[in-house]
Parts: C-alpha cells; sequence; structure tokens
C-alpha cells in the first residue's frame, strides 16, 4: 500500500513540472486580450509594399552587426540597378538569391501561437536580445529613406518539423516587446559576412584560353595553345615541366571563386606579378598578384571583345584567393619543373648463410649418396646417432684394418678353421 502510494505522489509531482513549464514556455492560460489578435496572422502586413523604399537592412547577432545597402547609394561605378551591396566590404555585391529569400521570409511569416513572456526563458528559444554576449539570436532591421524602422525581428531557433509536408516554424519575438511567439515560414537570417559574398569572379573554360604571357621578376613566359594543350614556347629551351601545372594555368578562370573582398585602394601586399590570359574569342583578362604574408590576392582587368560587363564587375576590387592560385595565376619557371626521377633502390650485398650448407665438401671432394652406409660414430643423414646408451671412456676408432670394407686375413682364417677342429675331436 505504502508503495503504491509512493508511486502515485511521485506521478502526480512529475505531472505538475510538466503543466509548470508548458504554463511558461508555451501558451500562457490567461493570455493578455492583444496576444490573440494576431494567431494566423502576417507578422508585418504590408510589409511587401515598403520593400522598395528601403535603404538599409542591418543583421546583429552576439554582439556583430553587418549592413546591406543599395550599390547606387554611393556603390563603385558599374553598379548594376538593384544590386545591394555589404558597407563592412566597401559596398561589394551580396548574393541576391539570399537577399531575397530573406525579404521573402519576412513578407510571408505569420504567428502561429504565443510563448514564454519570461526574459529568464528566452535563450531557451533563441529569441534573447541579439546584442546578448553567447546568445544565439539574430536581430534583422529594415529602414526606409528617412531613417524610419519598417520592420525589425528577433530571429531564433528552428522548430524541428519531423512529419513530412509540413511548412517550417521559427520562435520569434518583436525587439522591446515581452511577449515572443512561435511563426510559420521559411526564414533565414545570417550575421556572417563571408555568407553575403557572391564568390564568383570568374569562369572561362580552360578550352577557351588560347595563349597566356605571364611576367615575373622581369623574366617573360609565353605559353600557347595546341591541340587544346597549353605549351611553353617561351624560352624555347627549358627544363622540363610539370604536365599536370601547366595544365593548371590553363584551367586557372575556371569557376574561379574568392575567400574574401576589399576595395583595390586598399589592397594588402606587394607586387609579385602580371599575367595576361587570351582566349580563342578575343578576350583578353590581365591578372596582377600581390603577396601579403602567406595570403595571395589579385585584381583583375577585362578588355577586347565582349569585356564590358565584366570590367565593370571586375573594376576597384582586390580578391583574396587561395594561395595555390598563385602558381596557376602568375607562374614562375622554376616551380613548374617536373621533379626529378627517383633514383633506384639500393641492392643490399649478399651475406653468408648463418648455418652450413647439408653435405657442404672441400672443392672436388664426392657427395655421399643418400643409402650410403654412415661411418662409425656418425649419423645417416636425417637419422640420429647411435649410442650404447653407455658412456666410454675409450676411443671408439677402430685399426685401419678392421674398419676396411668387409675383407679378412687368410692366415686367421686357417687358424680360426683349425681350432674349430680340435674342438670338435676332443669331444
Amino acid at each position: 500500500m505504502a508503495t503504491t502510494e509512493r508511486r502515485n505522489l511521485f506521478l502526480f509531482v512529475l505531472g505538475l513540472i510538466v503543466a509548470i513549464v508548458g504554463w511558461e514556455i508555451g501558451p500562457g492560460s490567461v493570455p493578455a486580450p492583444s496576444t490573440n489578435i494576431g494567431r494566423g496572422h502576417l507578422v508585418f502586413p504590408g510589409l511587401a509594399a515598403k520593400l522598395p523604399g528601403l535603404t538599409r537592412i542591418t543583421i546583429e547577432s552576439g554582439g556583430k552587426s553587418i549592413s546591406l545597402l543599395p550599390r547606387t547609394n554611393g556603390a563603385p561605378k558599374g553598379a548594376a540597378a538593384g544590386e545591394w551591396g555589404l558597407e563592412q566590404r566597401g559596398g561589394y555585391p551580396v548574393r541576391t538569391d539570399k537577399l531575397r529569400s530573406m525579404l521573402t521570409g519576412l513578407t510571408l511569416l505569420r504567428q502561429v501561437s504565443p510563448r514564454t513572456s519570461d526574459p529568464a526563458l528566452y535563450s531557451k528559444l533563441g529569441v534573447e536580445n541579439a546584442g546578448s554576449p553567447g546568445g544565439s539570436s539574430t536581430q534583422v532591421t529594415l529602414f526606409a529613406a528617412n531613417g524610419k524602422v519598417v520592420a525589425s525581428l528577433i530571429v531564433g531557433h528552428t522548430r524541428v518539423r519531423t512529419a513530412g509536408s509540413l511548412p517550417d516554424q521559427v520562435y520569434i519575438r518583436r525587439p522591446g516587446h515581452k511577449q515572443s511567439w512561435l511563426a510559420q515560414g521559411t526564414l533565414s537570417v545570417d550575421a556572417n559576412p563571408q555568407l553575403w559574398l557572391r564568390r564568383t569572379i570568374l569562369d572561362i573554360p580552360g578550352a577557351n584560353i588560347a595563349s597566356v604571357t605571364s611576367t615575373r621578376n622581369g623574366t617573360a613566359l609565353v605559353f600557347t595553345a595546341k591541340a587544346g594543350k597549353l605549351h611553353l614556347t617561351s624560352p624555347a629551351k627549358h627544363p622540363k615541366l610539370d604536365r599536370y601545372k601547366v595544365s593548371d594555368i590553363q584551367g586557372a578562370l575556371t569557376a574561379l571563386t574568392l575567400q574574401d573582398v576589399a576595395p583595390a585602394a586598399t589592397v594588402p601586399g606587394k607586387p609579385v606579378g602580371t599575367s595576361e590570359f587570351r582566349t580563342t574569342g578575343g578576350l583578353t583578362i590581365t591578372v596582377h598578384g600581390f603577396r601579403q604574408g602567406a595570403n595571395f590576392w589579385a585584381q583583375f582587368a577585362a578588355s577586347g571583345k565582349g569585356a564590358s560587363p565584366l570590367e565593370a564587375r571586375l573594376h576597384g576590387w582586390s580578391y583574396k584567393l587561395g594561395s595555390w592560385m598563385e602558381r596557376e595565376l602568375v607562374p614562375d619557371l622554376a616551380e613548374l619543373k617536373a621533379a626529378a626521377p627517383a633514383a633506384p633502390a639500393a641492392i643490399p650485398p649478399a651475406t653468408a648463410p648463418a648455418t652450413p650448407i647439408p653435405h657442404a665438401k672441400a672443392p672436388g671432394a664426392p657427395i655421399p649418396h643418400a643409402n650410403a652406409p654412415a661411418a662409425p660414430g656418425t649419423a645417416a643423414p636425417g637419422k640420429p646417432p647411435a649410442t650404447s646408451g653407455k658412456a666410454s671412456a675409450q676411443p671408439t676408432a677402430k685399426p685401419a684394418r678392421a674398419a676396411a670394407a668387409g675383407t679378412a686375413d687368410p692366415a686367421e682364417v686357417a687358424a680360426a678353421a683349425a681350432a674349430v677342429l680340435a674342438a670338435s675331436s676332443g669331444k
């Protein structure tokens, strides 16, 4: 009986704890009248009509922030209409698809149900203030031309929906409001500047490269395409080159992407060389390489047929690339040499056998047959030596005559026969 009462008490306490947690994080039992008004409604009604008038977007997380600006506001010359740039990178253009996805998500986001209004529980949903140290929330704010805030939202954790084809959900809270909400919609907001940069610089297939001229340390290298492959034609006399390294030069402008970017006026490092890549269609890409410690930076310029769109996009920027790209964009002859062939492995000297070879004899001596009788005191091949079972203090060697091969002295034979006859007659 006592055991049953203790079990019932435990289940009651456990249920009470679950109810209290659900009360605090989930909907309150007696919400404020304004709480229910927004259920199922858009978080920002009418936002779509206000998007064309935006002049700034700020995104903050963990005490760090970035700003997106229309590139017509002080953007570099040649900026395309409607493009936005990243202020922390001098206005370099951001990914249009990512910006469109974020603004669409804000426009279509709908409130589902209220959640906690207790600041102590905000971190569980990821809706604490974005400036909080170590916080996981992200705040996005949209500004109009007069500096007025059009929309601002703290975006928290995404709610995992395990059932198929259910819409995404995310926890949100308006800055300055205590009430947090569960909202429905797909919303991706990032405060990492690297995630916003347009990474593709150039994408020219290697098969379109007709020639490459590279000047470095006063030495010019000229590569010419023959049968679809680059070959070093100047200087005419040169060491054997690594075929794969030359092929890398031909494909250097294919799917070329950046690691970081900065305005050309603030390019770091010292010049290391210049190259010109000429295509079969009459386009020329000029590359100026710079080195800053272990980092390699490059500036690009386009000229010739069809160069205008490329030049407008490339002009005014320095791109940080992978360090290996220095060898491909501004090659050095010493780094293109083929590796010397590996020396053949040394053959170890022959050594004497650790044990004597069976039946080893002096030069010219006959080798005994396997079935030949063994000499006295020795064993036949493959058999242990015969023993009498007693230790002998005398040498076992026999007289030379007795060791003869089965012959007897005639006198000894006659004497033995006479002794036998005498013994027989005496009986």
